[in-house]
């Protein structure tokens, strides 16, 4: 009796160790994949961050040699667009909360400042001359902005940053 009831009780642990393997397993998978669906979750707010961006730049640009006040309206509104979708996405990515408010903040600038603009030219006034320097102003910033967001997509081409480790060191 006591050989088949050790024998049982083997059996038993048996099943144990490998239905607690089976399970360990099946959760290092399930993680890894919510990993991987995060990642590229990042990875996609990233670039259509720098592709709204890049098209706020073009549109400033744009805005700059416009001169026709319905064409530079449109312009704004889009401008204003663009502007929103950026920090939306900006919002979804693992930054640390400094670059991350440079950037929302010129967001919000550009935004802000093409929407009140084209009502102010949908009321039927032209820019004035401190509007065209803000528009410059804005310009070279989003030069600039584009550039830095290059040189971090370079970086992760390249293999040398991940956005999955800047959440970890934002977290």
């Amino acid at each position: 009796m006591p050989r088949r009831r050790l024998v049982i009780l083997a059996a038993l642990g048996v099943i144990l160790v490998g239905s607690l393997g089976f399970w360990g397993y099946h959760q290092f998978t399930v993680r890894r994949q919510l990993e991987t669906a995060l990642t590229n979750k990042y990875y996609r707010s990233f670039y259509e961050t720098i592709n709204h961006i890049q098209n706020v730049e073009v549109l400033l640009s744009k805005l700059l040699v416009a001169q026709a006040p319905e064409v530079d309206s449109r312009i704004l509104l889009e401008i204003w667009q663009r502007a929103n979708a950026a920090q939306a996405n900006l919002n979804q990515l693992p930054l640390p909360d400094i670059s991350l408010g440079r950037t929302a903040k010129f967001l919000t600038q550009v935004g802000d400042y093409a929407y009140s603009l084209a009502k102010k030219i949908s009321t039927g006034e032209e820019k004035n001359s401190k509007d065209w320097e803000t528009l410059k102003q804005l310009y070279k910033q989003a030069s600039t902005l584009n550039t830095d967001l290059q040189d971090i997509e370079r970086q992760i081409a390249a293999g040398k940053l991940y956005l999955s480790e800047l959440s970890r060191q934002a977290g």
